[in-house]
């Protein structure tokens, strides 16, 4: 194999390594973005959760007052 060759042949290898590693990241993006949006719906539970035991419901406040 000519010299040329050689570098030819390293150069389409890292060419396809690049890519393959380009599509990694694309896969790992789209499950971080799937973790975050999972993350912000289960502290947006935790915030309705932690909401709705701080406010007396309707109930409780006429079960109270009676």
């Amino acid at each position: 194999m000519s010299e040329e060759a050689g570098y030819s042949y390293m150069i389409e290898r890292l060419k396809k390594r690049g890519y393959e590693i380009k599509n990694q990241l694309n896969l790992l993006k789209t499950d971080l973005v799937t973790i975050q949006e999972h993350y912000e719906k289960l502290q947006q539970q935790k915030r309705n959760h932690n909401q709705s035991e701080k406010e007396p419901s309707l109930d409780n406040f006429f079960e109270n007052y009676s």
